[in-house]
């Protein structure tokens, strides 16, 4: 994380986490409101226990403010300052959440789209013009065919 980033995770539950990058100088608590309930409702809906109940507890804090030790287990994370943290009680918002899904890209599309690129990246200029030729040839000779073959 970097020091402008803030980290957002379900309170006492295992869930995703959310980063929010912030603009220089804009502090934690100056982050407007709908910035954050949108933080928060993704942060729910990618708990799977969060995401069952009606209301749930989020913290939010500077990622600063996070804190890791070899002796904590996996996914467990603590905190420098229990101070710093902020909470938030959110009920689920379904509109909210089908409205933020409608922004996130679709994973398929995009791999499609970049191995239509590398793979005409590889191919000279040339050879795809032919192979597209070649293609519409022997379409054409096959139709051309199957109508002999019919009147025959």
């Amino acid at each position: 994380g970097w020091p402008e980033d803030v980290w957002f995770h379900v309170d006492d539950l295992s869930s995703a986490h959310v980063y929010l990058r912030r603009p220089e100088g804009v502090k934690v608590d100056e982050i407007p409101d709908d910035v954050v309930e949108e933080c928060c409702q993704l942060v729910k809906a990618n708990s799977i226990k969060g995401s069952k109940l009606a209301e749930c507890k989020i913290v939010y804090t500077e990622w600063e403010n996070l804190r890791k030790s070899n002796d904590m287990d996996v996914g467990t994370i603590g905190f420098h300052n229990n101070k710093k943290c902020l909470y938030r009680r959110i009920t689920k918002n379904k509109d909210l959440i089908r409205a933020i899904s409608r922004t996130k890209p679709n994973a398929k599309s995009i791999l499609k789209k970049n191995e239509k690129r590398a793979i005409g990246a590889f191919e000279p200029k040339n050879e795809r013009q032919n192979a597209k030729r070649k293609s519409r040839k022997t379409s054409c000779r096959g139709s051309k065919k199957r109508k002999r073959r019919q009147f025959v």
